[in-house]
């Protein structure tokens, strides 16, 4: 190997040490929240209280009901059914805090990244498993948890582009793993999915020109993997749905 590629190879190294990764729940964590999700008719809102550091206590334990996964194969049944009701009308008032306010709290960024990675960063489905007829032009597929991760969506786009926090202590929630993660949710064979995946990364990129390198990059690695390991046809329609926001951004 030259001192050229290893030296590219430190500093990749090196980004991704400074890079936050999010630890998954535990199955004690994912227990009790789930039990806290059903009870969660009872909290108050946050428009009912009346100083802001509580207003700001009550949007965190909010946050972390929300990181508990609902099982949308068992929606019929009575306890999912409220698990995914409760966890959806959170999501909308965290949304709508979001949408109306900015906010400096580093511990609240914390807060806000977890909810981002727990949420958006999962298993897809293969692609070669879902393929359509060849001659349908429309994906048939739809995310099952799609009500719940378009609000997400909305959500991290106000978290990314708040301009409150420094931009250095963004960029390490942003730099690697995340970046990576979010790059590879094009893959998603919703059709909606990779539009705004295009818009968050398009935020990203227009406002930290530190992580346009690195988003390039990771771009790239996804175009070459996804031509030379998947296996997919370029031209059917399942594949065309991948490509979706690419282009703009190289």
């Amino acid at each position: 190997m030259s001192r050229t590629s290893q030296r590219k190879n430190a500093i990749s190294k090196k980004r991704e040490s400074l890079s936050t990764e999010i630890k998954p729940l535990t199955s004690q964590e994912r227990e009790q929240l789930r039990a806290a999700l059903l009870r969660s008719s009872e909290m108050k809102s946050m428009q009912e209280l009346e100083t802001a550091s509580l207003r700001l206590l009550l949007l965190k334990k909010k946050i972390q009901l929300c990181l508990v996964e609902c099982d949308w194969h068992k929606k019929d049944d009575a306890t999912e059914s409220m698990l995914i009701a409760n966890k959806r009308k959170l999501l909308l008032e965290i949304l709508e805090f979001y949408g109306q306010r900015k906010f400096k709290s580093l511990d609240l960024l914390k807060h806000s990244f977890r909810l981002l990675w727990c949420n958006l960063f999962r298993a897809l489905p293969d692609h070669q498993a879902m393929k359509t007829a060849p001659g349908d032009d429309e994906m048939d597929f739809r995310e099952p948890a799609w009500e719940h991760l378009v609000i997400v969506y909305e959500i991290a786009f106000h978290v990314v582009t708040n301009t409150e926090i420094d931009k250095k202590v963004m960029q390490k929630h942003l730099r690697g793993r995340f970046l990576q993660n979010l790059i590879n949710l094009f893959a998603s064979l919703d059709d909606r999915e990779p539009q705004y995946v295009k818009i968050i990364l398009h935020a990203i990129y227009g406002r930290f020109m530190a992580l346009r390198k690195d988003i390039r990059q990771y771009l790239c690695e996804f175009c070459y993997r996804y031509i030379y390991d998947s296996k997919c046809e370029l031209n059917d329609s399942n594949s065309s749905i991948v490509w979706q926001g690419i282009p703009e951004i190289l």
